[in-house]
């Protein structure tokens, strides 16, 4: 037994029902999109890119508030946001109307999805905080493994219930929330942050600590190329193979992801203990353009196995050390905005399907395509490197 505090299994719960439906909303909505209304690459990039430009403006929005005003409260908010979202979207069917969706939807995990991490940060005893990290995305992980097999069951599920039962699961976080706060009587006033803090401060946060300008920097060329394999992957299998063949190779993929973090999450975990977590991230930026570069110029299944592989492993590097070397050069006091300020990593995931799409409309030679597209996300090992050597900020 881990023997945390029931604050941290309920974080650890609402972080996998978020990313659960994520990962079942995601990648179906790329497909329906361009199957049902065929939308254009360019066209289903930007309603995707309306998500990130959506978080990364809530980036400097909430982060003043979340370490001033009740973590409680803004987590409810954020939760119930997410909650009508998706129960709209069955009666949404036009361009205008996906924009809206993307907007609010998004708005909503930008107030909660920060406010685990920093809960998270700050609620872990400190010899535990790594193998709570690790769980964490142990959890995001085995969420991404199972649920796009059920998003490509949507023809059977209706697509109507799939987005019913991800506004049920937002629901349930609600009352997840509600149940640990209330039976332990939890009291997070003594975390909000004395002093009043305002835009200002949060542009201070990046003016005094270099090492964490990088380190998003390197976050932002990394999540460009992660992004991919959500937002590009699909629509490329589904020019290359069409609709349904392109459903079911995807969820093989993402299966394969998702056994490859069941099975070596321990490893990880291992190497993180013995490795420095700035050198960690660096070996996942590595790893990570490589396996994309494969993924996109392989055509036996048995290479794209391999490619996702070696795309898992970067990415389990870097996304379960990212939070953690946050956690190490953030300031006490402060959480709560570095995790939300983190959230301008997002600019990739705009880049992201705005970029790809447009590739993909230019050319759909594998090789040109996801070459440029690797190249891309490695200057994020440049941007970590330097982050490394610029460890210095000041309160």
């Amino acid at each position: 037994m881990l023997n945390l505090s029931p604050p941290i299994y309920a974080l650890l719960i609402a972080t996998f029902l978020q990313k659960f439906t994520e990962f079942l909303v995601i990648p179906f909505l790329s497909i329906y999109l361009v199957s049902q209304y065929h939308y254009s690459g360019f066209t289903v990039g930007t309603i995707l890119a309306v998500v990130a430009i959506t978080k990364m403006v809530m980036s400097f929005i909430a982060a003043p508030f979340l370490d001033q005003y009740d973590k409680k409260v803004i987590i409810y908010i954020g939760l119930s946001i997410c909650v009508i979202s998706f129960a709209s979207f069955p009666f949404i069917h036009n361009y205008i109307g996906f924009i809206a969706f993307s907007i609010f939807s998004s708005v909503g995990t930008s107030l909660a999805v920060p406010l685990y991490k920093a809960l998270i940060s700050i609620l872990s005893p400190e010899d535990k905080k790594k193998l709570v990290f690790n769980v964490r995305y142990y959890l995001i992980n085995l969420a991404a493994a199972f649920a796009p097999l059920l998003s490509t069951q949507w023809r059977a599920i209706g697509y109507a219930n799939l987005f019913y039962a991800v506004a049920l699961a937002y629901s349930i976080n609600i009352l997840v929330f509600v149940y640990t706060f209330t039976k332990f009587n939890i009291d997070l006033s003594h975390f909000k942050q004395a002093t009043s803090l305002s835009f200002k401060r949060s542009i201070n946060i990046f003016k005094n600590n270099i090492s964490f300008v990088y380190l998003i920097a390197g976050a932002i060329f990394f999540t460009f190329g992660y992004n991919q394999m959500t937002v590009l992957l699909p629509q490329f299998f589904t020019h290359e193979h069409g609709a349904h063949t392109a459903s079911s190779l995807y969820a093989q993929l993402v299966l394969v992801n998702g056994i490859t973090v069941l099975t070596c999450q321990y490893f990880i975990y291992k190497i993180g203990n013995k490795v420095p977590t700035k050198n960690a991230v660096m070996i996942g930026g590595t790893l990570l353009p490589i396996g994309l570069l494969l993924l996109g110029t392989m055509t036996h299944i048995v290479m794209l196995i391999v490619a996702m592989f070696i795309f898992t492993i970067g990415e389990m590097f870097v996304f379960t050390m990212l939070d953690i070397r946050i956690d190490e050069i953030s300031q006490e006091g402060l959480k709560g905005s570095y995790y939300s300020l983190a959230g301008l990593q997002n600019f990739g995931g705009l880049l992201a399907p705005l970029l790809g799409g447009y590739l993909l409309d230019v050319t759909q030679h594998g090789f040109i395509l996801f070459g440029i597209l690797a190249l891309i996300t490695f200057i994020s090992v440049w941007m970590f490197s330097l982050s490394k050597k610029k460890e210095i900020y000041t309160a």
